[in-house]
């Protein structure tokens, strides 16, 4: 298991080296939004602050904007670094900013969102406070159309279904013992889609040493566009998910982990009801014969009510999932 540095003074004494954080921010043909974002990530109250943007083989005017942008903003304490990674997706442009940081702490962020000033700091009071700390995670606010913050908090008593059902460990979301991410290999290339959701379980796997930010969010995650890499339908990207759902099942393999397996079924349930939601009837009857067929009637019917729920109502399938299947409590002797 991997573990953060294990005092305040080695903190301290790292701190002064390399400084604490880094923000690691991949980036493709985001030229007339991505100023936004470091704009954002430059007014952090937190300062030494080292940001690594990762241009991803952008092909309009991206790497000129963000040069001229570190040009005129990096300083002794606010250090920018530009790299550029050809091979395409954004887990190779992570793992390729993330080899480069030497803080004990690191921080992925999108290029379309923005942080308030005070986030930063906010973390690095936490990373302080709890030394032994591998993994700090919080909420964002989602903007929506007509300009409102919509919160979107997570408060799960098992972060694990938290994060399985709501991905609370979001990339934007989370700050990440550098030691603990490198050792278990960083993002996988192999998730084209909800890499962040198959990270959070590799992460939560090897470490209990887990808190939670409370607090008003300190992220805006802006509506995502038909360019974004996790899109605004599910067909365009079929196949994807059930792959990175596959991947993170594979986790998942010992009989402890049974309810956790069931979790990810669940998953695959709710995938096929919003399938089945814009029509793609053939892959939704597909996905849900594969998952039913595995299990006996009683877990089958628990299925079908979730898939039911969710094809119905196009939300509430994962708070019937965690009300049918939750942990079983011990007979007393």
């Amino acid at each position: 298991m991997c573990h953060n540095i294990a005092n305040t003074d080695a903190l301290d004494s790292c701190m002064k080296t390399n400084g604490l954080i880094s923000v690691v921010v991949p980036v493709r043909n985001r030229a007339n939004i991505v100023l936004r974002t470091l704009d954002s990530i430059a007014c952090q109250t937190f300062r030494p602050l080292h940001l690594i943007i990762v241009d991803n083989n952008s092909t309009d005017s991206t790497l000129e904007t963000i040069t001229d942008w570190a040009r005129k903003n990096r300083n002794e304490q606010f250090g920018i670094e530009i790299l550029q990674c050809n091979k395409p997706g954004a887990p190779q442009a992570r793992n390729y900013g993330l080899a480069t940081v030497t803080t004990p702490w690191v921080m992925f962020f999108d290029s379309d969102d923005e942080m308030r000033p005070q986030h930063i700091e906010k973390i690095a009071h936490e990373i302080q406070e709890n030394p032994d700390c591998d993994l700090i995670y919080f909420d964002a606010a989602e903007l929506d159309s007509d300009g409102w913050t919509n919160p979107m908090s997570v408060n799960d008593n098992d972060v694990m279904r938290g994060h399985l059902f709501h991905c609370s460990l979001s990339t934007q979301r989370m700050a990440i013992n550098t030691n603990l991410i490198k050792q278990i290999g960083g993002w996988r290339n192999e998730c084209k889609i909800w890499d962040d959701m198959e990270l959070g379980v590799r992460l939560l796997l090897n470490t209990t040493n887990v808190r939670k930010l409370h607090g008003d969010p300190m992220v805006l995650v802006h509506p995502h566009d038909a360019d974004s890499i996790t899109g605004v339908d599910y067909r365009s990207r079929a196949g994807l998910f059930e792959n990175t759902l596959d991947i993170i099942d594979s986790q998942f393999q010992s009989p402890e982990q049974g309810l956790q397996h069931m979790w990810v079924e669940c998953r695959r349930v709710i995938l096929a009801a919003m399938y089945m939601r814009e029509n793609e009837t053939q892959r939704a009857k597909a996905l849900l014969h594969g998952v039913l067929s595995r299990h006996n009637w009683r877990t089958r019917l628990k299925l079908r009510m979730v898939y039911i729920v969710q094809k119905l109502l196009g939300r509430g399938g994962s708070a019937t999932s965690t009300l049918l299947f939750k942990p079983t409590k011990a007979k007393a002797k």
